[in-house]
């Protein structure tokens, strides 16, 4: 994984641990979404992270249901069931915990990577 630098602007260089931010918008579900509610744009929570903490891989992504309902439209509940299974399914199958592990080839020191959707 490449080390980011500092992600403000203005802010001074500096390396923080590797670190890599992942679009990860569906492009079946965020349409679907966006003709729900035109302004979500702005709150998609389309973003995973990878980094690496105390020589373990972590992957993460933030649930979809919290940030939805900021929103208050019902019909963006099954929307987000969905998209929070979708995440699941993929943060499980890079951790080496579901069908086709494939971030076990990857993991640094020979380690599975952990990961959660929160």
């Amino acid at each position: 994984m490449p080390t980011a630098p500092a992600l403000t602007p203005g802010a001074s260089a500096r390396s923080i641990d590797p670190y890599v931010i992942l679009g990860a918008c569906n492009p079946e579900l965020a349409p679907r979404a966006l003709e729900a509610e035109p302004d979500l744009g702005l709150l998609l929570p389309c973003n995973a992270v990878v980094y690496e903490t105390e020589g373990d891989s972590m992957v993460e992504a933030t649930g979809p249901e919290p940030v939805l309902a900021l929103v208050g439209n019902p019909a963006l509940r099954p929307i987000a069931r969905e998209a929070r299974a979708r995440l699941e399914r993929v943060v499980e199958r890079v951790a080496g915990r579901g069908q086709g592990a494939a971030g076990a080839r990857s993991a640094p020191r020979g380690r599975l990577p952990r990961g959660r959707v929160s």
